[in-house]
């Protein structure tokens, strides 16, 4: 699977309303500050469109600021309603366990699959947060198999090694 390449524009181009990628966050650009004294800078003022809290960015003017489509904003914030509504449900899931609400069996190995993530960086996200080791299937796919306390927990990629080349 290939990342999204995203066109550029310079960032003394933006105008309030775009949507672009800066720093691992999607601002929504508000306002566009050339500095008085330096013209080669300009001061992008923005709101995090996952958080909404106001963002502040000097940066060159000529610094390419990559472009994101109303389309892939909605897809964004799609993603991250499905990820709260996962973690909302992992916690409710947790409670009732805790409160003995739901009853596990006395040999019980409780695991969560994780399933088939798009590409091999978010397998090693996983990796490195757990510290596991990764492992790969007979055809190459690579996958982790470890242990959240008592929980088991599987994860793969979609691609192999070769493949995230």
């Amino acid at each position: 699977m290939t990342q999204r390449v995203h066109p550029t524009i310079p960032a003394r181009d933006l105008r309030p309303g775009m949507h672009v990628l800066h720093d691992r966050t999607v601002l929504e650009v508000r306002y566009i500050l050339p500095y008085a004294d330096q013209t080669e800078r300009v001061l992008v003022v923005g709101s995090s469109v996952r958080t909404g809290r106001p963002v502040l960015s000097d940066v060159a003017a000529d610094t390419p600021m990559a472009l994101i489509t109303d389309a892939a904003v909605a897809e964004a914030l799609e993603a991250e309603h499905r990820r709260a509504a996962v973690v909302a449900g992992l916690r409710e899931l947790a409670t009732m366990i805790e409160l003995h609400q739901l009853p596990l069996p006395r040999y019980t190995d409780p695991q969560v699959t994780i399933g088939a993530l798009e590409l091999r960086a978010d397998l090693d996200r996983w990796i490195g947060h757990l510290d596991a080791e990764v492992r790969a299937t007979s055809t190459g796919i690579p996958f982790v198999d470890t242990r959240v306390g008592g929980l088991r927990l599987l994860a793969q990629a979609l691609e192999g090694e070769e493949d995230a080349r």
